[in-house]
C-alpha cells in the first residue's frame, strides 16, 4: 500500500510540475496543495482515502503483534535468515547505498549531471 500512495503523491507532483511548466497554473505548489488537500488526505471520500484508511488500519494491526526475531549474532556476523554479513561488510553495504542514492537523487529528481552543473545553479 505504502509503495502505491507514494506512487500516487510522486504522480500528483509530476502533473503539478508539468501544468507549471504548461503555463496552466501559476504555482506548482499551490496546485499541489490544493490537489494534495482534495484526494491525498484522509476522511476525503475518495479511492485514495479508502487506501490511505486501510494502509492505516494494517498499521495498527502491526503496531499490536510482536514479531519473532530474525537476526542472530556470532561474534562479528550478523545473520539474517540465509544471510551472513561481517560488520565491515554491512557498513560497506551501507555507504554503496548511501553512494547510490545520493547519485540517484542528483541524476533523477535534480536533473543534475555532475555536481558542478549543482554549484552553478545556486
Amino acid at each position: 500500500m505504502s509503495e502505491f500512495i507514494k506512487i500516487a503523491q510522486m504522480l500528483t507532483l509530476q502533473y503539478c510540475f508539468e501544468q507549471e511548466e504548461d503555463g496552466d497554473v501559476e504555482s506548482c505548489a499551490e496546485l499541489l496543495k490544493q490537489l494534495y488537500t482534495r484526494f491525498l488526505m484522509v476522511s476525503t471520500l475518495t479511492p485514495m482515502d479508502w487506501v490511505l484508511q486501510l494502509r492505516l488500519y494494517g498499521r495498527s494491526i502491526n503496531s499490536r503483534i510482536t514479531a519473532a526475531g530474525c537476526i542472530n549474532w556470532v561474534g562479528d556476523i550478523v545473520i539474517y535468515e540465509e544471510i551472513k554479513l561481517s560488520m565491515s561488510d554491512f557498513w560497506r553495504l551501507v555507504h554503496e547505498l548511501t553512494d547510490e542514492t545520493h547519485i540517484v537523487l542528483l541524476h533523477e529528481l535534480l536533473f543534475v549531471k555532475n555536481i558542478g552543473e549543482l554549484l552553478t545553479y545556486s
